[in-house]
């Protein structure tokens, strides 16, 4: 059988154009074509939108995975770097109410308060020092670190004895329990909340309960 010479080719090929042209536009005269071409494009595009949001709902669902993860251990190492700060606080003091000069020596002066007024002998005090910027209104709290811890516990069950001296002992606590202890004191009421070794307690029916956080607190309240 011989082959179509180039010049039959274009004629068929002129042909099909015309008969696709002829169908095309009939078919683009018949609504229910026109109808049925836009449901499958509509089913198209729907399709592709939905598959890419899948994937980004699934990107999104892992990267905030990853973020809660992060969350907390940042949460966790912030509670252990707490700790560790208020441990090295367990042989420290803070006192309010001791007037401050502008030329001072603290140590005798607290040395001078353990004694007359607290009736500790021999009191072992390394270092005292003032906290916070200087107010010309208020004396500003002092720290004091002692020789050890027992030497710290025997002042802190002494601080009673300050009572109407216009003195008052508490712990030294780091900032993040500091705020709390002072948000327990307003909401639970400050008669009701206290410190020792660094740990903020209430009682809710005679049992005592540790505050560790506001949300503990807030547990508390209702």
């Amino acid at each position: 059988m011989m082959g179509l010479t180039e010049r039959q080719k274009s004629e068929y090929r002129n042909i099909a154009k015309e008969v696709s042209k002829e169908i095309v536009h009939d078919l683009m005269g018949d609504d229910r074509f026109l109808e049925c071409l836009a449901d499958k494009l509509a089913d198209k595009v729907s399709e592709k939108v939905n598959r890419r949001l899948e994937d980004l709902a699934t990107k999104i669902n892992t990267l905030e995975t990853k973020i809660a993860h992060i969350q907390g251990d940042n949460e966790n190492l912030m509670i252990r770097i707490d700790e560790l700060e208020q441990k090295s606080k367990l042989d420290q003091l803070r006192i309010y109410g001791i007037t401050e000069e502008r030329e001072e020596n603290l140590k005798p002066k607290i040395e001078n308060i353990s004694i007359s007024k607290m009736g500790m002998k021999n009191v072992k005090l390394l270092q005292c020092y003032r906290i916070g910027n200087p107010n010309p209104n208020k004396s500003r709290a002092v720290i004091i670190k002692f020789e050890n811890i027992q030497e710290r516990n025997l002042a802190y069950d002494s601080k009673k004895l300050l009572k109407g001296c216009r003195i008052t002992l508490v712990e030294d606590l780091t900032k993040a329990r500091h705020e709390i202890l002072l948000y327990a004191k307003e909401k639970i009421g400050p008669k009701m909340v206290w410190t020792m070794q660094g740990r903020i307690y209430t009682k809710v029916n005679g049992k005592k309960i540790c505050l560790r956080s506001e949300d503990d607190v807030l547990k508390i309240d209702q």
